[in-house]
């Protein structure tokens, strides 16, 4: 009897699990994105390098595109202005 009752709990788990996947397209070309946002006023984390366009630069941003890179997501980078 207890073995029958495993056997269903775990088909019922089974079907849970497969209703909770997803079910989008898996379009390898497109890469999911991934939004950091940041204030870039504290050098050497995060600065504007306004020397090559404006670009966010520093260890924060290296890292985050690391890790981007390594789970296959773009990253996308927002500078936030947190004044109060």
């Amino acid at each position: 009897m207890v073995k029958k009752v495993g056997f269903i709990m775990m088909a019922l788990l089974l079907v849970v699990l497969s209703a909770c996947s997803s079910s989008g397209s898996s379009d390898s070309s497109k890469k999911k994105t991934i939004v950091m946002g940041t204030s870039a006023d504290y050098p050497p984390f995060e600065n504007v390098d306004t020397k090559n366009g404006n670009k966010i630069v520093g260890f924060d941003l290296d890292l985050a595109k690391y890790v981007a890179d390594k789970l296959g997501y773009k990253l996308e980078v927002q500078n936030q202005d947190l004044t109060v």
